[in-house]
């Protein structure tokens, strides 16, 4: 399954109209009206077995550690 958003309000409307989900979610940490932490957190929320992905220039560890503690996969 691929899919592709522009930012996370398509992305998960797009989601939810899917028949199949995705294995994967690679995401950006910053986004339009969402970002990386917030989309985590609801994905692992709403669909669990989802891995995540998340990349980014920051390279601000408290950051990192939210983003695992939220859930994220991988960074």
């Amino acid at each position: 399954v691929i899919l592709d958003s522009s930012n996370a309000d398509i992305f998960f409307e797009s989601l939810a109209k899917k028949e199949h989900i995705p294995d994967i979610v690679i995401t950006d940490f910053q986004m339009p009206y969402k970002n990386g932490k917030t989309v985590v957190e609801i994905i692992k929320n709403k669909y669990p077995t989802i891995k995540i992905l998340v990349i980014s220039v920051y390279k601000h560890e408290h950051l990192i550690a939210e983003l695992f503690q939220s859930g994220t996969d991988g960074f």
